[in-house]
């Protein structure tokens, strides 16, 4: 675990905790609920003397704070973390010199003060249902590309993208899935085809994945979709063996598209080299 200042978020894990759990926040799960997501997902407990531990426990009380999420649990351990010097020892364990111990005890006196005020609960607006899950495992889209890469989706339109479509792609929708049981994930790859004619669910059957790595998340939105032009070619009953084998070659999780929102658009792009390609798509459907 990294640490490169005397900041509460100079850390790798407290950034961690801070973005999961400014997802969370957007869930209706009560301060325990989503206390024990946290728990889970970093494997932590209430031994201050564990390292790391303080630093985590101080930032989800932070960030309860921030929120609008009243945790007296969290509270209680923050305070405990500061107040019995366990975050300062910590530290100190881990390398850190006697200027930044200083500057750290600044900080939280800062923390204490936004424990002692957080955001009202009444604050904190979270919708009652979840997500709407806009893809579908088996999925084939065809999609316009510009020097072989479909159109930068966080653009609110093709002429403010400076998009001019010359060539085609098409990929394929090989899982999906929710972070928390909440949020909407889809792992995917570009296929080969011939970039120069809009390809058919045939021509997909032909082609290849396009990724070395297996696959790529993304959080699917059915507005990028509409943006980049994806037209729904067919659906395909993927064996389910063949596709988990594929997903676990990728380095990254489904969380972590959750997390960063990384739209499809990052891996629309398009080649018709045919030395290129993981897997058949042939061998990827079910028999």
């Amino acid at each position: 675990m990294g640490t490169w200042g005397e900041g509460l978020y100079d850390d790798d894990e407290a950034c961690d905790v801070r973005d999961t759990l400014s997802l969370l926040a957007k869930m209706p799960a009560g301060a325990e609920q989503i206390l024990a997501l946290l728990l889970k997902q970093f494997g932590r407990n209430e031994d201050l003397r564990d390292d790391g531990c303080p630093g985590f426990w101080i930032a989800v009380a932070d960030q309860f704070a921030r929120h609008g999420i009243e945790s007296g649990r969290a509270l209680t351990m923050a305070r405990r973390a500061i107040d019995s010097g366990a975050d300062i020892d910590d530290l100190q364990a881990r390398g850190m010199e006697a200027g930044g111990l200083k500057a750290r005890q600044k900080v939280h006196q800062k923390v204490l003060q936004r424990l002692a005020q957080p955001k009202p609960a009444s604050s904190r607006k979270v919708p009652k249902n979840a997500p709407v899950m806009t893809v579908q495992a088996g999925e084939v889209y065809a999609f316009p590309t510009m020097k072989g890469k479909g159109m930068n989706a966080w653009f609110p339109d093709w002429e403010k993208a400076g998009f001019q479509p010359d060539g085609w792609g098409a990929l394929i929708i090989l899982a999906t899935g929710r972070v928390f049981d909440w949020f909407p994930w889809a792992a995917y790859s570009p296929v080969n085809v011939n970039p120069h004619s809009a390809p058919v669910l045939e021509d997909v059957l032909r082609g290849k994945t396009l990724f070395k790595d297996g696959v790529s998340y993304c959080a699917p939105k059915a507005s990028h979709l509409k943006k980049m032009g994806m037209t729904l070619l067919g659906k395909l009953q993927l064996d389910d063996n063949a596709v988990d084998a594929l997903c676990k070659l990728a380095s990254v999780k489904p969380r972590s598209a959750v997390l960063c929102d990384w739209s499809v658009c990052s891996g629309a792009f398009s080649t018709h080299d045919p030395r290129l390609g993981r897997a058949s798509v042939q061998e990827l459907v079910a028999v």
